[in-house]
């Protein structure tokens, strides 16, 4: 096993003529590596050091993407490769390709899950917020609601015609504001309540 190489990295400067075999065949069937004139780049650097007479190489492909090869070599003299080992070298090609796509889908929906869990993580801290600035604007405004009606209704003394057009003024613009405050409120509540149905589908 220590004569075979594995994991080597060839790059399509290097050694172009294969490359372009490559690009055009997802199998190419190498008989004897000395005479084939596409493995030419590699026979000096590669097959004689290796005593590599014979080579079958399929791509690993992936949406239209080569991710790699599998190259099955043959030490010593040339080989006439037979369909049974072209068949299978092109089947355990595809079975790789069929594993790097599970593996790439299983990755995306993982990245989907997370990416959806933070944002029911960011709408419950938005809707929090929303709920809790809410009742702290909501207390006061009350208080001041409640004063002003008092004061229309002259449960502390009598008022001038000057300050109640005023006070009618600043009551019914609390007023406005609470019916505004209640609607923020009534958004928190419907937006919590649909982040929790889609968590729970």
């Amino acid at each position: 096993l220590d004569s075979h190489s594995s994991g080597r990295l060839i790059f399509e400067k290097d050694y172009p003529q294969e490359f372009k075999s490559l690009h055009e065949s997802k199998c190419i069937i190498n008989d004897d590596t000395y005479k084939d004139y596409t493995l030419s780049s590699n026979i000096k650097h590669y097959l004689v050091k290796r005593n590599i007479g014979a080579l079958l190489t399929t791509t690993i492909t992936v949406g239209g993407q080569t991710l790699g090869l599998l190259r099955i070599e043959h030490k010593g003299s040339s080989r006439l490769w037979t369909t049974e080992e072209i068949d299978f070298a092109c089947q355990l090609a595809d079975q790789m390709a069929l594993t790097a796509t599970i593996h790439h889908r299983n990755q995306a929906e993982i990245e989907a899950t997370i990416a959806l869990n933070e944002a029911q993580k960011a709408s419950n801290a938005k809707s929090d917020f929303l709920a809790n600035m809410s009742h702290e604007l909501r207390t006061p405004l009350n208080a001041i609601l409640g004063l002003t009606e008092g004061l229309l209704e002259h449960t502390r003394g009598p008022v001038s015609e000057p300050q109640r057009n005023a006070l009618s003024i600043v009551y019914q613009s609390g007023s406005h504001l609470l019916a505004l405050i209640n609607d923020i409120l009534d958004l928190a509540r419907i937006d919590r309540k649909s982040t929790r149905l889609n968590s729970s589908h």
